[in-house]
């Protein structure tokens, strides 16, 4: 199909996310990911708290 054609041409963009944690007046940066095309890298990461927050909202998200 010419649509399954063109989606293949189609290159992934460059990008980031940033992950912060904000307790009281205290922002600390916990997750840092980069992407360049088909490579992923985890820039930094620092563990905590957050990690069992971010789980639970992501088994709040309805899945269908």
């Amino acid at each position: 199909m010419p649509g399954d054609r063109a989606r293949d041409k189609v290159k992934p963009r460059d990008g980031a996310q940033r992950v912060g944690e904000s307790r009281g007046d205290k922002h600390t940066k916990v997750l840092d990911i980069e992407w360049r095309g088909n490579t992923v890298e985890v820039v930094s990461f620092r563990g905590g708290e957050w990690e069992s927050e971010l789980l639970a909202m992501g088994r709040a998200i309805p899945m269908h």
